[in-house]
Formats: structure tokens, C-alpha cells, sequence
């Protein structure tokens, strides 16, 4: 077998990208010498990679062991690539963090501020997303890291550590005692119970759920104009308890959830990655 390393690289970038069109936006190739040495490429490792299915192509079987092989190359590749330039002093390389809004306010933030100043090299992306769809995405390789308070238990491909177990409060205004704003991922589980709302049931009869969604921020946002009671990070209503500006539903209750750090199984972070990482559990630890 003769094999062109280059060439790998282009398969992997195609399975990447789920499409030629896209891979020759992304290597500045165009489409039909890509496909040109697509071909080539194949024909060198004796197999067929992908195939169609209608006007889009996926991996064969063989392709995707071949992608798994691809992916740890090159992973290694980029990690060799910001070990050498930290040796120069340079942090760089690609960050691509999916979370939620609240994680990214009281969290990020910070960590974020001082690394876009002190190192410039480094390409951020932060997707705001449920857990779910980013469990997806790190299965393609589209995502590394995700931080979430609510997410799949198993998922296969997928793994997870819980960081810190986070108090929470349920709040809301004096007056508004009837609606509920469910706390969770909308595409996680529609039929997973809530245990706080069931709290909330047996001291407020009339509590409904109205709205679910997995932006705590306009969660907090609707409990302060009076739109329904939420379950949100204590840390995150600290001011608005003690101005009672909001209340505690609850007060009886010690409410909990973890902060969980989803991954793609046996993925290789680079050094950039997990010198990010460090710093994103330090923080949380603060709290």
C-alpha cells in the first residue's frame, strides 16, 4: 500500500466535512481535483472509503475504521504542533467548548478575558447548545468539550465526569406561585421526571409547567419580571435573594446538580485543550 500522507489528510478533512464541496471550502481545493485525488487515494489503499447515497456520500465500513486511524494521526499531529509552539512561547491552536449560557456568564468569562488577550493564537469557538446536540457533535469531531448541568446519562461514544456538585435554589417571585419554567435540555428526555417540580407541586397545587428551554439566562430573566418560578445555580441569584427581589420556593430544601464535563471517548485534547480545561476546574472550584 502506498499511501500519501497528504492524501489521508484530504480523506480526513472529506469525512470531516461530510462532503466534498465543503472539505474543498475548508483545504482551498477545488471540487473536482479533490475528487481526483479521492480516487487516487483509494484506489492506493485498495478499498473504497465512502460511498452514496443519493447526492451526499458517507463512510463505508472500512472508511470509518480507516477515519478512527485518521483522527488519532492528526489529533497527535496538532498536539505535536502546540507542544512545539508553547516551546516558543506560543499557546495556540483551536478551542471549540459547547455549554450553556449561564456556564459561559459566571464561568467563562473570566478564563475567557485573559486568554484572548494573553494568547492571541488561539482560535475560540463557544457553541451555546443542549447537551445532546453537542454529545453529537463530539462524535464528529465538531465539538471538544461540553460543560453542562443537565444532560444523557449514557450515550454511546460518549463519556462524562461530574466536576462539582453545585447548590441550587428554586425561585421565584412572592406573587407567582402557578408557573413553572423547567430547567433541562428541550431535546434531552421529554419523559425524565423533575423532581423539584414535584417538590413544588406538594407545596403550590397549582404549579404548572409552561415553558421548558435550556437558556438559564432568560430563565432568570423571566423569574425577575414575575413569569414563573425557576431552578437555577445559587450562585447565580445571590444578589436577587438578598435584595428579595426573588425568593426561595423552597427554603426547606437542599437542591444539588453537578457540573458535568462531556468528552468523546479516547479523544486525545491537545495541550492547549487541557491547559483550557485546567483553568475552566479551577474556576468552578471557587465556587
Amino acid at each position: 500500500m502506498n499511501t500519501n500522507l497528504l492524501h489521508l489528510y484530504y480523506f480526513y478533512q472529506v469525512a470531516k466535512a461530510g462532503s466534498v464541496t465543503g472539505a474543498s471550502l475548508i483545504l482551498k481545493i477545488q471540487q473536482p481535483a479533490l475528487s481526483i485525488m479521492l480516487k487516487k487515494f483509494e484506489a492506493n489503499i485498495g478499498f473504497p472509503a465512502f460511498e452514496k447515497t443519493g447526492r451526499k456520500i458517507q463512510l463505508t465500513e472500512k472508511g470509518r475504521e480507516l477515519y478512527l486511524y485518521a483522527d488519532e494521526v492528526f489529533s497527535k499531529v496538532q498536539k505535536l504542533e502546540e507542544f512545539i509552539g508553547q516551546k516558543s512561547n506560543e499557546i495556540s491552536g483551536r478551542l471549540r467548548i459547547a455549554t450553556n449560557d449561564l456556564i459561559a456568564h459566571y464561568i467563562l468569562t473570566p478564563i475567557l478575558t485573559k486568554w484572548m488577550r494573553d494568547f492571541p493564537l488561539v482560535d475560540i469557538s463557544i457553541l451555546y447548545s443542549s447537551a445532546q446536540e453537542a454529545c453529537e457533535k463530539m462524535i464528529k469531531d465538531e465539538i471538544d468539550f461540553g460543560l453542562f448541568f443537565y444532560g444523557p446519562e449514557e450515550m454511546s461514544g460518549i463519556e462524562f465526569e461530574k466536576i462539582k456538585k453545585i447548590s441550587f435554589t428554586c425561585a421565584g417571585t412572592k406573587k407567582q406561585h402557578e408557573v413553572f419554567i423547567g430547567s433541562r435540555d428541550v431535546d434531552f428526555s421529554l419523559t425524565k421526571k423533575l423532581p423539584t417540580y414535584d417538590k413544588l407541586k406538594k407545596v403550590y397545587p397549582k404549579m404548572r409547567i409552561q415553558m421548558n428551554s435550556n437558556g438559564l439566562m432568560l430563565h432568570k430573566e423571566l423569574a425577575l419580571q414575575g413569569a414563573g418560578a425557576v431552578v437555577l445555580p445559587t450562585f447565580s441569584l445571590k444578589s436577587e435573594i438578598k435584595s428579595k427581589t426573588l425568593v426561595n420556593l423552597l427554603p426547606d430544601e437542599k437542591l444539588e446538580f453537578s457540573i458535568k464535563l462531556y468528552q468523546r471517548k479516547n479523544k486525545l485534547l491537545s495541550t492547549t485543550q487541557e491547559l483550557f480545561l485546567e483553568n475552566v476546574i479551577k474556576e468552578i472550584s471557587k465556587l
